[in-house]
This record gives C-alpha cells, sequence and structure tokens, in this order.
C-alpha cells in the first residue's frame, strides 16, 4: 500500500511540473482594426510562441512579423506607402494572409532573440483611393527575449 502512496505521489509530481511547463509558453495577443496594431504583451521570451491574432476591423488585414533593428517609424516604403518587405536590413519570419473582420486565429511561432515589428501591409482601393494599411499605421513593435 505504502509503495502505491509513494507512486502515486511521484506521478502527480511528473503531471504538475508538465502543466507548469505547458503554462509558461508565451502567449500573445495581436489586435487588429483600422488603423492600429495592438500587442499585449509586447514581449516575450525566445522559442515558440503562441499568437491569438484577432481582426477587429471591417476590413480585411494580414499579421506579417519581421524581424528588424529599424523603428518602425523608419521603415522602408515603397512609393504605394506599403512596407518594403524586400528591403536591406528587414527579414520577414512569418506571414498570415486574408484575416477577415471578426475572425480570431490561433498560430504558433518560433521566434530567435531579437527585434521585431508586426505590420498589416495590405494595400487597396478606399473610395478611389489606393491605401496602403502600413501608412495608415498598422504597424506595432516588438522584442523578443532570451529565455532562461
Amino acid at each position: 500500500m505504502r509503495f502505491v502512496l509513494v507512486l502515486s505521489a511521484a506521478l502527480l509530481l511528473v503531471l504538475f511540473a508538465a502543466c507548469d511547463d505547458a503554462a509558461s509558453d508565451p502567449e500573445v495577443d495581436v489586435t487588429l482594426d483600422e488603423w492600429s496594431v495592438v500587442v499585449d504583451p509586447e514581449t516575450a521570451n525566445d522559442g515558440a510562441i503562441e499568437f491569438t491574432v484577432e481582426n477587429k476591423g471591417e476590413r480585411e488585414h494580414e499579421f506579417v512579423i519581421v524581424r528588424t533593428d529599424i523603428p518602425a517609424a523608419d521603415l522602408p516604403t515603397k512609393d504605394d506607402g506599403s512596407f518594403d518587405e524586400d528591403a536591406p536590413g528587414v527579414d520577414v519570419k512569418e506571414e498570415v494572409e486574408g484575416i477577415d473582420n471578426g475572425d480570431r486565429t490561433g498560430r504558433s511561432f518560433e521566434l530567435d532573440a531579437g527585434k521585431y515589428v508586426f505590420v498589416c501591409n495590405r494595400v487597396e482601393d478606399i473610395d478611389s483611393v489606393e491605401t496602403a494599411h502600413f501608412a495608415e499605421g498598422m504597424v506595432a513593435e516588438f522584442d523578443v527575449t532570451e529565455g532562461n
């Protein structure tokens, strides 16, 4: 009987340790809207990061993860006002396109320590005007730090 109790206690410790590891995976909420990208929290440890991206806007948006040391305000642009994804000093890591209004999606991405920006880089015709979502302010900075 004593052996069963010790074995049960050991199994419980293993289960609690496994639950603690799962709970420590970074989770980041990203909200897209006209014309903003809101990130909470604005930093996470490197490795697998779980992103929940929600489009609260009325327009379709996208979520682009870019590694760069260039501040968001100084990112290179194209003539149409969109962010230049092929410019020197930027490295597009991940992209989730076609996030319709009201949609919410969860994605896990492996990110190394460094500085990042999150961008919606769609360009669309709005009232006969070519409108770049990036130029309208759809960009947020994000830091990934080295974990323990």
